[in-house]
């Protein structure tokens, strides 16, 4: 897994620029990243090329995580499923299958 570098500033006192310049790369290392939005999947970059980087898709409203080979959409946070009530066999499967079609829409499971 990726980690986020640590900054070490740049010797600074040889030219007043620099100053400016650890100035920005703070702000950079210590900073939230913004994640690049596309319209829409299709838009996205070679994902080879951005390995455990993060696109965001407009026209579906999803974050995606590159692999290092394809863009995988992370799961989303669905609505509360109600505690089953069933004492049944039928009852049962039918609130565990509604459980296993809640979690295959949100991408959790295939």
């Amino acid at each position: 897994m990726a980690t986020r570098p640590s900054f070490t500033p740049v010797i600074a006192g040889v030219e007043t620029w620099l100053s400016d310049l650890n100035d920005a790369l703070s702000a950079l290392f210590n900073s939230p990243l913004p994640i690049v939005s596309y319209a829409n999947t299709a838009g996205f970059p070679d994902a080879a090329l951005y390995e455990d980087c993060l696109a965001h898709a407009q026209d579906i409203d999803e974050i995606h995580k590159s692999d290092g080979t394809n863009w995988i959409p992370t799961p989303k946070r669905g609505a509360a499923i109600v505690d089953s009530t069933g004492w049944t066999d039928s009852a049962a499967q039918t609130d565990f299958n509604a459980l296993l079609a809640a979690l295959r829409s949100a991408n959790i499971i295939q």
